[in-house]
């Protein structure tokens, strides 16, 4: 099952599909047997938590070499170094990687065009304010720089490969102060472990198939993206969000990045149709 064949729900977020996702999805791991030897995979933000459980769990089926991007060296190294004990027989490397800043995300690029080779990226790179903050290397909401425009921006820069990306909440206005308090109180009622949560990404990357791309996985199984998306009032939103994007990121020339890829994959495709 692909995105095209799934339709949107008629259930309210809340607390429907909530509490589905939450209390009664039983998670899809890994059968025994399962192994990732010989492949590279490159994970961001990978110096704790969910990211470096994520990075765990995909060590622990065989994976040959992780790459792990961090803002800070120290402690990527620190976080390579548990898990260099913990998996000897793996490569683990570390670069800098400040998904604030443009001129960051294209260094990265060049750092991953020297990969003999890369199999899988996982962009797990988010940050979740309660209040209003400005990026001062662009002048955007922190927010959404980092969240979006910034990983859009390192999406189209990559080569190309099966990425996966993670779903974030975008608060980019003034809060009520008890916000952070909800916030802490859903995490403790509802939130999964760490081990379960990064479960989701190594299922998207290692377990679903080629039908999945372009797909939202939500608790293991590809969803329905939000309503909205599939009226025309949502459709609007989406070009006219896609044009601001490509407008912001015109100084890399992804434009013109996208339609060289496009061309490519026009030639092949005829190649293909030739030979069948």
């Amino acid at each position: 099952m692909g995105p095209e064949d799934v339709h949107p729900s008629c259930s309210p977020l809340f607390p429907h599909i909530f509490f589905k996702n939450q209390f009664r999805s039983k998670p899809t791991c890994p059968s025994i047997g399962t192994s990732f030897a010989g492949k590279v995979a490159i994970v961001t933000g990978t110096n704790q938590g969910l990211k470096l459980e994520t990075a765990d769990q995909l060590l622990s089926i065989g994976l040959s070499r992780l790459i792990i991007s961090v803002r800070s060296i120290a402690k990527g190294e620190a976080a390579a170094n548990t898990l260099r004990a913990k998996y000897p027989q793996a490569t683990i490397n570390v670069f800098q990687l400040d998904m604030s800043s443009y001129s960051s995300i294209q260094v990265s690029i060049v750092y991953i065009e020297k990969l003999d080779s890369a199999d899988l990226v996982i962009l797990n790179v988010g940050v979740r304010k309660t209040k209003f903050e400005l990026c001062p290397n662009t002048g955007h909401e922190e927010t959404i720089q980092v969240n979006y425009i910034s990983t859009a921006l390192l999406y189209i820069l990559l080569p190309p490969l099966s990425i996966i990306g993670c779903g974030l909440a975008f608060l980019s206005r003034k809060l009520s102060p008890v916000a952070p308090a909800l916030m802490a109180l859903r995490k403790n009622v509802a939130a999964r472990s760490m081990r379960i949560g990064a479960s989701t990404y190594v299922d998207a990357a290692v377990l679903k198939g080629k039908k999945s791309h372009g797909s939202y996985i939500m608790s293991w199984k590809i969803s329905p993206f939000v309503r909205l998306l599939y009226t025309a009032d949502g459709k609007q939103i989406t070009e006219n969000l896609w044009q601001e994007t490509m407008a912001e990121l015109s100084f890399a020339d992804v434009q013109g990045i996208l339609d060289s890829l496009l061309r490519r994959l026009l030639v092949l495709a005829n190649i293909l149709k030739s030979r069948a």
